[in-house]
């Protein structure tokens, strides 16, 4: 369906956009998440009003679901970890979660958090790295997202 392919090439816009930011300076800007959510609210009512040609209230429960998967997963490592991930990448897993729904956004959560942590491995292996380091999570929840699309 075509709006599924713009809703999902919106989402990899926005976040090819937050990768690069959170990569160069480890902060993810809530102007492109505030994008990506504007994106999806048009595009979810286009989809009900004019393809659907009907809006129903449980048509939000997947999405739903997913951005309280997404936000809360996050949000309690957020808590727990005593602020050791950022609040943009709570933030982001929720618009995620809001896109993909809460059984692909489990699955990128755990392999976003996979490939950072194999990423740190190495980095540790090849350099000396200050264990205080930051490691910025958009550009492995960009890279996530783009495989769970092409391939599930």
């Amino acid at each position: 369906m075509i709006i599924e392919k713009i809703k999902y090439t919106a989402l990899l816009i926005g976040l090819f956009q937050i990768a690069k930011v959170d990569w160069q300076k480890r902060k993810i800007p809530n102007r492109y998440l505030k994008e990506l959510l504007l994106w999806k609210g048009m595009l979810f009512i286009m989809e009900e009003t004019v393809f659907l040609q009907r809006f129903c209230v449980l048509d939000f429960q997947p999405m739903i679901i997913g951005f309280l998967c997404g936000g809360g997963i996050l949000l309690t490592c957020y808590i727990v970890t005593k602020r050791r991930i950022g609040a943009g990448d709570v933030k982001l897993f929720a618009v995620i979660g809001l896109y993909v729904g809460a059984e692909s956004v489990l699955r990128i959560i755990a392999f976003s958090f996979l490939t950072a942590f194999l990423f740190v491995v190495i980095k540790l292996v090849l350099e000396k790295v200050d264990l205080k380091e930051q490691i910025p999570l958009g550009p492995f929840a960009f890279g996530t997202v783009m495989i769970e699309i092409f391939l599930f």
